[in-house]
Protein backbone atom coordinates (compact mmCIF):
# COMPACT_ATOMS: atom_id res chain seq x y z
CA UNK A 1 0.00 0.00 0.00
CA UNK A 2 1.05 3.45 -0.78
CA UNK A 3 0.96 6.27 1.37
CA UNK A 4 1.13 10.07 0.62
CA UNK A 5 3.67 12.27 3.11
CA UNK A 6 4.56 15.86 3.18
CA UNK A 7 7.51 16.42 3.36
CA UNK A 8 9.19 19.11 5.29
CA UNK A 9 12.28 20.96 5.28
CA UNK A 10 13.78 19.29 8.07
CA UNK A 11 13.77 15.47 6.18
CA UNK A 12 16.48 17.21 4.22
CA UNK A 13 20.04 18.46 4.51
CA UNK A 14 21.80 20.67 2.06
CA UNK A 15 19.55 23.31 -0.01
CA UNK A 16 16.10 23.07 -0.47
CA UNK A 17 15.06 23.33 -4.39
CA UNK A 18 12.89 25.72 -5.38
CA UNK A 19 8.83 25.27 -5.07
CA UNK A 20 7.60 24.73 -8.69
CA UNK A 21 4.45 23.95 -10.55
CA UNK A 22 4.52 21.79 -13.81
CA UNK A 23 7.15 19.34 -13.08
CA UNK A 24 7.57 15.95 -13.76
CA UNK A 25 8.41 13.13 -10.96
CA UNK A 26 8.81 9.54 -11.29
CA UNK A 27 9.87 6.70 -9.37
CA UNK A 28 12.99 5.04 -9.95
CA UNK A 29 13.13 1.45 -8.12
CA UNK A 30 11.64 1.66 -4.57
CA UNK A 31 13.66 4.18 -3.06
CA UNK A 32 13.85 6.75 -5.91
CA UNK A 33 11.63 10.17 -7.01
CA UNK A 34 13.51 11.62 -9.83
CA UNK A 35 11.78 15.46 -10.51
CA UNK A 36 12.54 17.69 -13.79
CA UNK A 37 12.11 20.97 -14.74
CA UNK A 38 8.70 22.86 -13.96
CA UNK A 39 7.86 26.64 -13.19
CA UNK A 40 9.20 29.17 -11.29
CA UNK A 41 7.55 32.89 -11.65
CA UNK A 42 6.88 31.87 -15.38
CA UNK A 43 10.30 30.92 -15.52
CA UNK A 44 11.21 27.54 -16.91
CA UNK A 45 13.24 25.57 -14.77
CA UNK A 46 15.41 22.45 -16.67
CA UNK A 47 17.23 21.07 -13.54
CA UNK A 48 16.92 17.30 -12.07
CA UNK A 49 16.65 17.12 -8.04
CA UNK A 50 16.76 13.17 -7.22
CA UNK A 51 15.11 12.56 -3.81
CA UNK A 52 16.49 8.74 -1.43
CA UNK A 53 13.44 7.87 0.34
CA UNK A 54 14.79 4.30 1.05
CA UNK A 55 15.51 5.40 4.51
CA UNK A 56 12.61 7.55 5.52
CA UNK A 57 10.67 6.50 8.78
CA UNK A 58 6.69 6.89 8.77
Amino acid sequence: MHNWVRASSSDFTGTPPQPRSGHTAVNVGKSMVVVFGGLVDKKFLNDIIVYDIGNIIL
